[in-house]
């Protein structure tokens, strides 16, 4: 077999030592951005990199093992140098010389970077309002008082001993509505509204005093539409005697999401729990209150 010559550097010595020809190889004129030949004979080629990844090389045949671990461990150092020098990686270094163009995109790129950053907090954010389908105790206690402070324009004092408990008061500490925030497995029960009534009680206010009862209802729900079933007509009706307001965290988040596009108010959703009874329903944009 003919001994070939080594074309690149970093394979010279290898070539000479094991560089027997066997295999010949040839490749089409398109072929000849990726193929690259390393050593060849006067007739042809027998060595060649694929892609600066794939190698083909001439050797002799091994008689032992320790002669077959010599020639890997050969090709593998050639090859190692040989990507070394044909490595396209550029030092760190060269950042120091900025083209003027450069300069000027760069900033380009910070501000849409800091642009995406605040978006990304907007949606976040959203994420978050959305938790009351899901939240209870506390956690939906803080979340639906975001929303309702955010959005609605309301801001409700929480009860440190009842956190589920809450009032709306005015300038001068004056009680206008009682709120009881819950979250539960099923939906409106007559035990939830008699809960509003007793917190008037306790707090020594008169019966028409108004009272919400905002409840994340349907916790087992595993979609939209699962969550989306009304109070019962019954509880409508116990929720009017009791002359308390009775409204889903669905219909909530509806009713932000309505102000927030301008379709409907804060004011008008302020005027609705400080003067209806029934349920608060709030679909296709539009609000109602439903009282039997």
């Amino acid at each position: 077999m003919p001994h070939c010559e080594s074309l690149v550097p970093e394979f010279q010595g290898f070539i000479q030592r094991y560089g027997t020809a066997y295999v010949r190889y040839a490749w089409a004129k398109e072929d000849c951005d990726w193929v690259r030949p390393i050593c060849d004979t006067k007739r042809a080629v027998y060595g060649i990199c694929i892609g600066g990844r794939v190698f083909c090389l001439p050797c002799v045949y091994p008689q032992t093992h320790h002669q077959a671990v010599s020639i890997a461990t050969a090709a593998i150092r050639c090859v190692r140098a040989y990507r070394e020098r044909m490595s396209a990686k550029i030092a760190e270094w060269i950042a120091q010389y900025k083209f003027g163009k450069e300069a000027e995109l760069a900033a380009q790129a910070n501000d849409l970077q800091a642009n995406l950053l605040r978006v990304q907090s907007q949606i976040d954010s959203y994420r978050q309002h959305k938790a009351v389908l899901a939240l209870r105790s506390e956690p939906l206690v803080q979340a639906v008082s975001t929303l309702l402070r955010e959005f609605l324009g309301i801001g409700l004092d929480i009860e440190e001993k009842c956190v589920e408990d809450a009032t709306l008061r005015d300038e001068d500490g004056h009680i206008l509505a009682v709120f009881e925030i819950k979250g539960v497995k099923g939906n409106f029960s007559r035990a939830n509204v008699n809960q509003v009534a007793s917190h008037r009680e306790r707090l020594s206010l008169a019966p028409d005093i108004p009272g919400i009862l905002i409840m994340n209802t349907i916790m087992t729900a595993s979609s939209v539409e699962e969550k989306d079933k009304p109070p019962h007509p019954d509880i409508v009706k116990k929720a009017v005697a009791e002359k308390v307001l009775v409204i889903r965290t669905l219909d909530l988040l509806r009713y932000a999401d309505a102000v927030e596009r301008g379709v409907l108010t804060a004011e008008g959703f302020r005027q609705a729990i400080l003067s209806e009874v029934g349920w608060l329903k709030v679909e296709n944009d539009e609000a109602t209150v439903v009282t039997q």
